[in-house]
Order: structure tokens, then C-alpha cells, then sequence
């Protein structure tokens, strides 16, 4: 298997929610009246570990660094509740409010996310998530560390032109799938020279029987295929295609998912299929090897 350079690490997502809760609580106590500890509450699911120890690492960060908040001290109040649960998520949220936090972190579950989003609305009070969808409408006072759908949609575009695709299938979940891959659809342009023959195909929802669709794509005999779902099924779906002799080497793969480092490939690293994968930060800058010294990945 040939892994691309590009895929993602759960300590890299980790760099990225700290860096910018870092940034995010600065401004908050740049703003304020500067008390001695600042409170910065965060709302997590029983199922958001990491991006719960990125929040609490990031209070360590902005702490550690005395330059940054010279007479104050962060401190952080976690709450958590059961996923999809809105009415305890509200709960918990009445008690971070009581508690005096200067601003919100998180949830990740949408639901709970939009109720989060209308309450910290209604009271003018900071929050920030770390998940996008197309529905999502940002407020003054909210903000999403989620790349722009935009974004990444000329990222996967600029490298499938860079390595000189000709055609391609997007095996895509949802909708959301789609407007992620906006960028990706304009390269079958056909007044563009170097238009690109793409071909869409959706994965049933409920289904887990993905033989029949991969069959249709061995059948049509197209060798690039762009996989936008969630990273759950990704296993199921790399197994499947290797059934049916779609993991070879003259296969290729483009997985839209940031998450590839949940994602077991140990199975296939014997075989010369390409399966590239993105990332949000450079493993290799020094801000990066800073966080990881102090916050190895376990």
C-alpha cells in the first residue's frame, strides 16, 4: 500500500484545536477586564475524547506561556453528557453558564450544537465549534475551526490535476458529500482543456452491502476513485473492494476524510494500492514539534 503524505494524525487534530482555543482564549481575555483566573467552559459527548484533551492541552499551553497572559491563569470547566442527548446537553450547558466562562468550546453532535449556538447567541457569549456542515450559519459570536468546505474542495481538486487523473467516480454518503466536492465537479467542465470525466455514485444509507455499487466501478473499469464518507465506513468499504479486486496497484484512492488516523490500513500496506489522504498541519514545523514534546500521542 502507498499511503499519501497527506493524511492526518489524531495528534495533528489535536494541534489544531489547541492552536486555535489558544487563540481563541487570548482574544477572549484581551477583550475582558483581565481577572485573575479566566474561565473557559467547554461542552463535550461521552464520545469526544480527543477533541476534549486537545481543549484541556490548550489551557495548559496558554498557562505555560507567561508572555501571553502575564497577571492571569486559564482555568477550564468541562462538562460532558450522553451523545444526542439536547435536554442534559442543555443542562450541562445552565451550569457552565452559571459557572461564569468567558466563552464556549465544542459540542460536536449537531443537534446539540445548534441549540449551544442559539443560547450563546441569545446571551452574547463566545462559542466555538470544530465540526462544519452545510447548514451551519456562523454568528457574531461563534466561529468554526472546520476548514471551509470551499477550501478543501480546492485542495482535493489541485491534487487531482497535479497527478494527472483523466477520469474519476465519487463514491459520496449525503449531500454534504457533494458540496464538499463542488470544486471536484467543476473539473468536467467540458469548455476547460483538460476537462475530466467524473461520474457520481451515492452510498445507500443503512446499507452495508457495498459490493453491488463496487462491482458497477470494476465493471466500468475506472481505476481513480474519490470516497467522501464517514470514517466508519471507510474499513468496511476498503475490505469490500478488496474482495472484489479493487485495492491493486493500479488502483487509486482519495479519501475526503481528516480522520484517516482512526482508520486501520495496517491490513492492506503489503499491497501497492494508493490511498492519499489529507492533513491540517505540517508534522514536521516547530510549532508542531512543540506540542507534540510536551503532548505526545497516545
Amino acid at each position: 500500500m502507498k499511503l499519501g503524505n497527506w493524511g492526518d494524525t489524531r495528534a495533528m487534530r489535536g494541534l489544531v484545536v489547541a492552536s486555535t482555543c489558544c487563540w481563541l482564549i487570548v482574544t477572549f481575555a484581551r477583550v475582558a477586564a483581565m481577572p485573575e483566573v479566566i474561565k473557559f467552559g467547554a461542552l463535550f459527548d461521552e464520545h469526544s475524547h480527543p477533541e476534549q484533551t486537545a481543549f484541556v492541552n490548550s489551557i495548559k499551553m496558554v498557562n505555560l506561556d507567561r508572555t501571553t497572559l502575564s497577571r492571569s491563569r486559564v482555568s477550564e470547566v468541562v462538562a460532558t453528557y450522553p451523545r444526542d442527548d439536547s435536554f442534559k446537553a442543555s443542562r450541562k450547558l445552565c451550569e457552565l453558564i452559571k459557572a461564569g466562562v468567558a466563552g464556549i468550546f465544542g459540542p460536536v453532535s449537531p443537534v446539540s450544537s445548534n441549540h449551544v449556538q442559539s443560547v450563546t447567541d441569545t446571551l452574547h457569549l463566545p462559542f466555538m465549534e470544530t465540526r462544519w456542515e452545510y447548514s451551519f450559519k456562523p454568528s457574531a459570536f461563534s466561529i468554526s475551526i472546520h476548514p471551509h468546505p470551499s477550501m478543501l474542495g480546492h485542495a482535493f481538486a489541485d491534487f487531482i490535476r497535479h497527478v494527472g487523473w483523466k477520469s474519476l467516480v465519487i463514491l459520496y454518503e449525503t449531500e454534504e458529500g457533494l458540496v464538499r466536492l463542488q470544486e471536484v465537479l467543476r473539473l468536467q467542465n467540458t469548455f476547460r482543456a483538460d476537462a475530466i470525466k467524473v461520474t457520481s455514485k451515492q452510498l445507500t444509507e443503512g446499507n452495508h452491502d457495498y459490493r453491488p455499487l463496487l462491482k458497477e466501478i470494476k465493471k466500468s473499469e475506472e481505476t481513480h476513485i474519490v470516497l467522501d464518507c464517514d470514517f466508519e465506513r471507510i474499513p468496511g468499504i476498503l475490505h469490500q473492494a478488496n474482495e472484489i479486486e479493487l485495492l491493486t496497484d493500479y488502483h487509486n484512492y482519495l479519501v475526503t476524510t481528516l480522520d484517516m488516523d482512526k482508520i486501520n490500513l495496517e491490513k492492506y500496506k503489503d499491497m501497492n494500492v494508493n490511498i492519499t489522504g489529507f492533513r491540517l498541519v505540517d508534522p514536521t514545523s516547530q510549532v508542531a514539534r512543540h506540542y507534540l514534546k510536551k503532548f505526545p500521542s497516545r
